[in-house]
């Protein structure tokens, strides 16, 4: 009984022991991060950020409330010194409105097509990154389609109300009022998390509601789910997923999908099925088909066209394997051929897809970040 006394007596003196430990953590419903984060907690990333989206406006939150500097965040990047890291506090929370919201901040100078198909609506959902970059004095947080290295270019960049210069799916566009085109051009990029969106064909974007595989910390969308191309985009004639090319394009009523879906890796993994049993619209002419993928290649090549994947077509003639092509650097557009010979290509056209009982199905996979 002693012994357990003596021990009772210890126990109680330790516990008293434990706030001279410091202010390390603040216990408030949820383990809360409010140490010397420049000391032992820092990493490349970011503590206590949370996203939210209201009335259309995304918000970056810290520990599910507004940031301020009794609530604040962290986000830790590599600094601008090669080797060195950066640490900032987030005592504010950026915003950026969509089409719902009252005054959107994808509308304003200039068209934030964002790599899509100027004035033609993507209403398929789209996966979008949430990050994070810096000049050494100014933290920024951004938005972007894919996991780009750097900002880019003064003309790769925009920011509220005022899209970048030059539309490509490589833009990035911060969550600020101010003009960072130039002072953050060609910065390194932190990502920190990811939601969804939409266009309509005003190049007007909407935020899709958030789930569980959104936000600070959560990159499902990029590596754990695919999404579907929305027909009319990236040079498709309106209401297919290919180019007349000249002649007439072949539609499948049966099925006909391209489902995508893009790593942290920045390489895009494309899936398509174009399957046709009775009607739809016969393809004809001698003219190469040409499909469009839902991202532009991001390499380039010495010479044309390079092989991103494999299908089988169902046509005409027989059944066929054969490789996919891009068809051109810097575009989404491939075609289908095989060897005719151990020296000769044949290539599929649209032609070959006017039988009744047609079919194209295959997968794909290349650099598009």
């Amino acid at each position: 009984m002693r012994f357990f006394k003596k021990f009772a007596g210890l126990f109680a003196a330790a516990l008293l022991l434990i706030p001279s430990l410091g202010n390390a953590y603040t216990i408030n419903g949820n383990l809360d991060v409010r140490g010397n984060v420049n000391g032992g907690l820092q990493r490349i990333g970011s503590v206590n950020l949370t996203l939210s989206l209201s009335g259309g406006t995304l918000k970056i939150q810290c520990g599910n409330a507004d940031c301020s500097a009794s609530n604040p965040g962290w986000v830790t990047l590599p600094s601008t010194t090669a080797g060195q890291i950066k640490t900032y506090k987030v005592t504010s929370s950026p915003t950026f409105g969509d089409s719902t919201a009252g005054d959107s901040d994808f509308v304003g100078t200039g068209t934030c097509s964002w790599g899509t198909t100027a004035g033609v609506a993507w209403s398929n959902t789209l996966p979008i990154l949430i990050g994070a970059t810096h000049d050494n004095s100014t933290l920024v947080f951004i938005l972007a389609r894919g996991p780009v290295r750097t900002t880019g270019s003064s003309s790769n960049i925009g920011y509220q109300d005022v899209c970048p210069s030059t539309a490509d799916q490589t833009n990035v566009i911060a969550m600020t009022s101010s003009n960072v085109t130039s002072s953050h051009a060609d910065r390194e990029v932190t990502w920190l998390g990811s939601t969804r969106i939409t266009k309509n064909s005003s190049d007007n974007w909407t935020f899709n509601a958030l789930n569980l595989g959104d936000g600070i910390g959560v990159f499902a969308n990029f590596g754990g789910r695919f999404f579907d191309m929305p027909t009319g985009q990236m040079g498709a004639t309106s209401g297919k997923f290919f180019n007349n090319n000249g002649g007439t394009a072949a539609t499948y009523t049966a099925t006909s999908v391209i489902k995508f879906q893009i790593g942290m890796d920045g390489n895009t993994d494309v899936y398509f099925d174009h399957l046709n049993t009775s009607g739809g619209t016969a393809g004809s002419g001698a003219q190469d088909i040409r499909m469009n993928m839902p991202l532009n290649h991001a390499q380039t090549w010495a010479s044309t066209p390079m092989q991103v994947g494999a299908a089988r077509t169902v046509g005409n003639a027989s059944n066929r394997v054969v490789f996919v092509h891009m068809v051109a650097t810097g575009t989404s557009e491939v075609t289908f051929s095989g060897l005719a010979t151990t020296t000769t290509l044949f290539t599929i056209t649209n032609a070959d897809q006017s039988s009744t009982a047609r079919e194209i199905k295959g997968n794909a996979r290349y650099p598009a970040f």
